[in-house]
């Protein structure tokens, strides 16, 4: 989890996953901040990938996703 967000803000997130090398990378406001290797793939849950919750209610607002091919 990301803490320290400066609320009523709007921040740019990014995250890429590098197929070859299995590395999953989370950037905020165009700094990496997170970086996992695994052999899980792009996401590992079983549900699919879900934007803006983790089984917690989301109080926000998801303003110009976009779900990419490349980086």
């Amino acid at each position: 989890s990301v803490v320290g967000l400066q609320e009523d803000v709007w921040h740019h997130i990014a995250c890429t996953f590098d197929d070859a090398t299995n590395v999953k990378r989370i950037y905020i406001d165009g700094q990496q901040k997170a970086q996992v290797s695994n052999d899980d793939g792009p996401y590992s849950r079983a549900e699919g990938l879900s934007l803006g919750r983790d089984n917690q209610t989301w109080l926000g607002v998801l303003d110009e996703l976009q779900v990419w091919h490349r980086a």
